[in-house]
């Protein structure tokens, strides 16, 4: 079953694909390959519940696959449904335990589940693969380290992390979790932090994403610097966005905000 890298996401839908795969599966409604692709194509075109169901389906025919596994965890927690989408990517793990997606997007459903000690763990295994076989990605799960490290009060493990892995002059994919990395280790001021790197977005088709990225990663910032003052205007600004609210970034400043009592 063909497996698709993180990096290349999201991608436009081939409506022409989707239609032959629809094709196909009134002849050959068991073939869990066809259901993964057909899952693709609904995520590809945000229809979340029915790329669930794709993946789902798909998983009765190949309960053992790997990449059914993650992708319906991936989907779950989409649904805000974390503790379910980490007992699949869980499995995905154990099938696949290669495959760094799988423990990346676990340890990103474990962190918003508030499992810091499993998310550590996860992003770890995650960091390690990730170094060997795709660096490109190596920003994202460095981030993810060092905000569960920072949630479980080990500021120097997440300095020594951050120091390690990440220099202003690396390439990366994700060019805004590679700005948040250079914040936390001090390459990059907080004064204007927002501006200057959209000023130098690298995904032009996503500068909404971008923008939310940053501002979360500015506020959390802010707030392990103990600047709550500046910190919280700015997690309200992206908690009430109406628009993106799947994004991991909306999802973590309403948790932020609901742990710290604040209303809004």
């Amino acid at each position: 079953m063909a497996e698709k890298n993180m990096k290349y996401e999201p991608l436009d839908p081939d409506e022409k694909l989707l239609a032959e795969v629809n094709e196909k599966l009134k002849t050959d409604p068991c073939n869990p390959e066809l259901w993964y692709q057909k899952g693709l194509q609904h995520t590809w075109k945000g229809e979340g519940e029915m790329a669930l169901h794709c993946f789902s389906t798909g998983l009765i025919y190949a309960p053992f696959n790997s990449s059914l596994r993650t992708w319906r965890g991936r989907k779950l927690m989409g649904q805000s449904d974390y503790t379910l989408a980490i007992s699949e990517l869980a499995t995905a793990s154990a099938l696949n335990p290669m495959d760094w997606e799988a423990w990346y997007y676990q340890g990103v459903a474990a962190y918003l589940e508030g499992m810091y000690e499993h998310a550590k763990m996860c992003h770890t295994k995650a960091r390690h693969l990730i170094a060997k076989h795709d660096p490109l990605c190596l920003a994202a799960t460095v981030d993810w380290y060092w905000m569960t490290c920072m949630k479980l009060g080990e500021r120097d493990e997440a300095k020594r992390v951050v120091d390690k892995y990440i220099r202003a002059d690396m390439p990366a994919f994700d060019g805004d979790y590679l700005c948040r990395t250079l914040l936390y280790k001090g390459d990059l001021s907080p004064e204007g932090f927002t501006e200057k790197c959209m000023a130098n977005i690298k995904n032009p088709e996503r500068p909404r994403a971008y923008y939310l990225m940053l501002q979360y990663g500015l506020a959390n910032y802010y707030h392990y610097m103990g600047q709550d003052d500046k910190a919280t205007p700015i997690l309200i600004e992206v908690a009430t966005t109406k628009d993106c609210q799947s994004y991991f970034a909306v999802k973590q400043a309403i948790k932020d905000l609901k742990e710290r009592n604040i209303s809004y």
